[in-house]
């Protein structure tokens, strides 16, 4: 094998194992932006840890002979073969945090804001829960939301004005594709987003750790 061929074998073995290890996210992503449903990526998750493995063997090889050969191991084409390996193989951890954004804010006397419980079922992979994050988000009196792939399940935070109810987010979630069965629904107080606008920054008062949980409205 020449030595240009090798280099190539190397660089397409790095980047390709760790596409694999991350196609759950990186592929499906694509595939979501074209409303493809999820095309069953998540068999591969097993051999993630392999297939990074590899990735980084490959990568690692191709720098020691690099530098046996007297080449740059510093060269723009190893620098950007390293950032496109460690962005695929980091894609699932970032894909994980977008769709669990924090739910802060609930325990101010502001606002009321309808929480939804909610179990997911369809989501195979990381990319379909950020599809199902997505798509709740676009509907109407959604102020925010979580979904956790690894417990196929949900929290939506709604506008308690819109009078969204369990049928019609459930209604939401069958469009997309997915099914969903509200578990629970409680109405909590929150600060509202012109509230924390408008607060100081450099106020002298004592800040309290703040719950998640909020205080639930009486009466429901």
């Amino acid at each position: 094998m020449s030595l240009m061929s090798f280099d190539a074998t190397a660089i397409g073995t790095a980047v390709g194992s760790a596409l694999l290890g991350s196609s759950c996210c990186a592929i499906q992503l694509v595939l979501n932006y074209f409303s493809i449903g999820c095309a069953g990526f998540a068999v591969l998750d097993p051999y993630r840890p392999a297939f990074l493995s590899l990735s980084l063997g490959s990568f690692g090889s191709m720098l020691y002979f690099d530098r046996q050969r007297g080449k740059p191991v510093f060269s723009k084409r190893n620098l950007f073969s390293f950032i496109l390996m460690v962005s695929l193989s980091v894609l699932p951890q970032v894909v994980n945090y977008v769709n669990n954004p924090s739910l802060e804010g609930l325990e101010e006397d502001e606002e009321v804001v309808d929480v939804f419980s909610v179990d997911i079922s369809g989501m195979n992979c990381l990319a379909c829960a950020n599809a199902v994050h997505n798509g709740i988000n676009g509907i109407d009196g959604v102020k925010e939301n979580q979904v956790a792939f690894e417990s196929k399940s949900g929290e939506v935070v709604v506008d308690a004005s819109k009078g969204l109810t369990d049928e019609d987010l459930e209604e939401a979630l069958s469009y997309l594709g997915f099914g969903a069965k509200i578990t629970k629904k409680k109405q909590v107080r929150r600060r509202s987003s012109s509230s924390s606008s408008s607060s100081s920054p450099s106020s002298s008062a004592p800040s309290t750790p703040r719950s998640t949980k909020g205080s639930e409205v009486a009466g429901d």
